[in-house]
């Protein structure tokens, strides 16, 4: 699917290195042309320079400005009470103060990942920012990780084009991470592997890497000690181990429950010593050539293609390493490279691309009407923020994402972001906006192949689907990314295109000119592309 008539090369490059095609960012390209550009956008300062009126709507969400320790405490606070509460309504109603202090930390932290998206200059960090927390996914029902969200985002920020080792050691540091892959219950005799396989297999080397099993256990026994610090003093223990005893913030090292012995790790000897294992196996790991291929590769199909050019990926895998992990400077050759050019309009966005480029297209200006669109669209379309249960993150193919139930969602989003749907009525998948089922991952669900000729789709692999919902730990069927085809009566339904969809709407319901100018621009097959 090419580009439509009448998109300039500068829009077509805009369009991929930020999240959409902004009118500032465009005119200081033409300004300062596209190098300069891109060389401001890889060293982006601190701040977010978001406009004010987004600025104070962010300032103003209570809970995204918490430590660790103090998100924990609070919510120690309400589940003890919870706990405590005679049963009735009593219990009842500490359960929902419990639960509600929950999702209100979940929903504050993905406000403001989605209006930094959508209004930071600083597009390409932004889409830094959902792409390593997709690689580093955390689910926010697990345990207490939803009050945790906005501080773990925050730990990664300052890495997100800078080095890889820097980023892995803020994850593997921060609590989300230990509570969600369990490593917090691994223990000298009873190691967890959850976090040590997916260390491997997700974060670092790939699941082609060349590490055994006999490799995930020696890891899990380096990492047996790390975890979580429930009390803000350390624990009791003897004058010999207290010197091995490591705490930041909620992070410790327990040497009590780490396993001291010696062990090799992918052929290196590694002396058991404590923390120091653990530096030692980030530098073992990014300097590994497979994690350098594992990590172009990611880039090369979230930027490039869904399946990218090996000369591309080997190319990029080269500055990787060649530079011990700068994430700036590859991200700089995928993007500078012959494949990045030829490939524009060539791939189908994710729900994620799609929203955000949406509301940028709108011009929406207040963030209040902001994150009710992005929350309810990127509901619909099966990709919530902090919704993806299993570690391997959504899918970052856009063929993934291609079914003609993901098609009429997306003319369901064009028709609310244009104004010409009110808002909180989506309305378009069987299942309705409540139900987040995921998509996109190689490892689970059932792929289907769908056509999309009514949109102009390419071909390739269906949605990949129920595998979870945004909301808790049960199975849901017909969450918004499922290719609901079939009608009660049996007949399959078909995607309509954006014309026959304004057709079918009432008289009374007739848009201007401007919202169906809009829409017809959201719902055209080459928006749908970048």
């Amino acid at each position: 699917m090419a580009w439509s008539a009448g998109t300039s090369a500068d829009e077509a490059w805009l369009a991929r290195v930020a999240y959409g095609v902004r009118p500032d960012a465009l005119d200081k390209i033409r300004s300062v042309g596209r190098p300069a550009y891109l060389k401001e956008q890889l060293s982006p300062p601190a701040s977010d320079d978001l406009p004010p009126q987004v600025g104070k709507y962010v300032a103003g969400l209570s809970t995204v400005g918490r430590t660790v320790p103090q998100a924990l405490q609070a919510q120690s606070d309400l589940s003890r009470a919870a706990r405590e509460a005679a049963d009735g309504p009593d219990k009842v109603g500490a359960l929902m103060a419990s639960n509600k202090a929950r999702q209100q930390c979940s929903q504050e932290a993905g406000e403001r990942h989605v209006l930094r998206a959508v209004y930071s200059p600083w597009q390409l960090r932004e889409q830094m920012a959902w792409f390593w927390f997709n690689h580093f996914n955390v689910f926010w029902a697990k345990g207490p990780i939803a009050c945790m969200l906005a501080n773990y985002e925050d730990a990664m920020r300052p890495y997100l084009l800078g080095n890889f080792r820097d980023l892995l050691r803020a994850t593997l540091m921060h609590p989300a991470m230990q509570v969600y892959l369990d490593n917090r219950y691994s223990r000298k005799g009873k190691p967890n592997e959850n976090y040590a396989r997916e260390l491997l297999e997700l974060h670092t080397l790939g699941v082609d890497g060349g590490y055994t099993q006999a490799d995930v256990q020696a890891l899990a026994a380096i990492l047996t000690g790390v975890g979580v610090a429930m009390q803000p003093s350390p624990p009791k223990m003897s004058k010999r181990m207290a010197p091995f005893y490591k705490q930041e913030g909620a992070f410790q090292f327990n040497p009590v429950r780490h396993d001291f012995s010696d062990k090799t790790l992918l052929g290196h000897r590694i002396k058991g010593e404590g923390w120091p294992e653990v530096e030692k196996v980030l530098d073992i790991l990014v300097e590994h050539p497979a994690t350098a291929r594992h990590i172009a590769s990611q880039l090369a199909t979230y930027f490039v293609a869904d399946n990218p050019p090996k000369d591309l990926v080997d190319g990029a895998a080269k500055v990787f390493q060649e530079t011990r992990g700068d994430i700036g400077a590859t991200v700089k050759f995928i993007l500078e490279s012959d494949a990045f050019a030829a490939n524009a309009g060539k791939q189908f966005k994710s729900p994620m691309q799609y929203a955000v480029s949406a509301v940028q297209a709108a011009g929406i200006t207040n963030p209040e009407r902001t994150v009710r669109v992005l929350r309810q669209s990127l509901v619909l379309a099966g990709e919530p923020l902090y919704g993806r249960l299993t570690p391997d993150g959504y899918s970052l193919k856009g063929a993934s994402w291609i079914s003609s139930g993901q098609l009429a969602n997306r003319l369901a989003i064009a028709e609310n972001v244009s104004g010409l749907r009110p808002a909180g009525k989506p309305g378009a998948s069987k299942g309705g906006a409540g139900a987040a089922g995921q998509a996109g991952s190689p490892k689970t669900g059932a792929t289907r192949q769908a056509g999309a000729a009514q949109a102009g789709a390419m071909p390739g692999n269906g949605m990949q689907a129920g595998d979870g919902p945004a909301g808790g730990g049960q199975q849901m069927q017909g969450g918004g990314n499922q290719d609901n085809d079939m009608q009660p009566d049996g007949k399959r339904r078909v995607a309509k295109t954006p014309q026959q969809a304004r057709a079918s709407q009432p008289a009374s319901a007739k848009p201007d000119s401007r919202q169906e100018r809009l829409f017809l621009k959201l719902a055209a097959p080459g928006f749908m592309y970048r």
